[in-house]
């Protein structure tokens, strides 16, 4: 009986990443190529030949090479990831980033996917305990017992933030800010000079911003689950339609966004929650 051969290796490393390397046979590689270069070829101009009539071998030849490899890659990689997901029991917090290895012609590809786990946490005393010695004072606002829960929360918990899941945040909370200067006509170092920051003094406070954020977010859904916080469909759908009302649009949300909403709404019932513990 033929020993089914293993196309992925996984490796977990300290700093919280998850490196995937895999293993693509070329003759997989030799398929999903030639399927792709005629999608390809149909719409490219070879010279010699009418536009989508030039033999498969001159198309692979002449097509831009980098975008074949990578419409190829994006033909297998998916469902092999999934696989080792499924395999693995892994839980990937973001999209890996794919690097490729080796791809010599006539041999397997080698291609290693690079993600991170959602990190586990801990308390370090019991959470309703820590928020009840919390003092301030009779006139403290909501605004302000949620601030200290917050701040609480974080104080009392341990855990370790992948590097690469703290500089997807980063990285998002830059571009929603490059987003909104370009809005208002206002250049990144004009910017910077008016709150007197370097750059890496931004991204330093970002970091330290995301990573707080990634932690209070995972806490709130944890206690969640421990208080059996639940969001109803009603709910959902309550919120969905004050959305809409307020776009003075008819819009419709898929099951992506519904989850969305539904994760918000969750750990906004849960931080109300834990503010009555105040």
């Amino acid at each position: 009986m033929a020993v089914k051969k293993k196309t992925s290796t996984v490796a977990k490393l300290d700093n919280g990443s998850i490196q995937i390397t895999f293993t693509v046979p070329w003759k997989t590689i030799e398929e999903k190529r030639g399927s792709v270069a005629e999608k390809m070829a149909a719409n490219a101009t070879i010279p010699g030949f009418r536009k989508g009539k030039a033999p498969l071998d001159k198309a692979i030849k002449h097509l831009p090479q980098d975008q074949l490899t990578e419409n190829t890659l994006s033909e297998i990689l998916p469902k092999m990831f999934a696989d080792v997901i499924n395999e693995e029991d892994l839980k990937p917090a973001i999209y890996p980033k794919f690097e490729l290895l080796h791809a010599h012609e006539g041999e397997d590809w080698q291609v290693r996917a690079t993600t991170c786990e959602i990190p586990s946490i801990e308390f370090k005393t019991e959470y309703k305990k820590a928020l009840k010695s919390i003092k301030l004072g009779e006139k403290a606002t909501k605004e302000e017992k949620e601030n200290a829960v917050i701040e609480k929360l974080i104080e009392i918990i341990d855990s370790v933030v992948p590097e690469m899941l703290v500089e997807e945040e980063v990285n998002s909370r830059l571009a929603s800010l490059l987003q909104r200067l370009e809005s208002i006509g206002l250049s990144l170092e004009n910017y910077l000079a008016s709150i007197k920051k370097t750059a890496p003094e931004l991204r330093d406070e970002y970091s330290d911003q995301a990573t707080k954020s990634i932690i209070l977010d995972i806490a709130l859904q944890e206690i969640a689950e421990k208080e059996a916080i639940k969001i109803s469909d009603k709910e959902v759908d309550e919120y969905l339609k004050v959305v809409s009302s307020s776009n003075q649009t008819k819009a419709t949300f898929d099951d992506n966004q519904k989850r969305t909403v539904r994760l918000f709404l969750s750990k906004r019932k849960t931080l109300d929650h834990l503010v009555t513990l105040v």
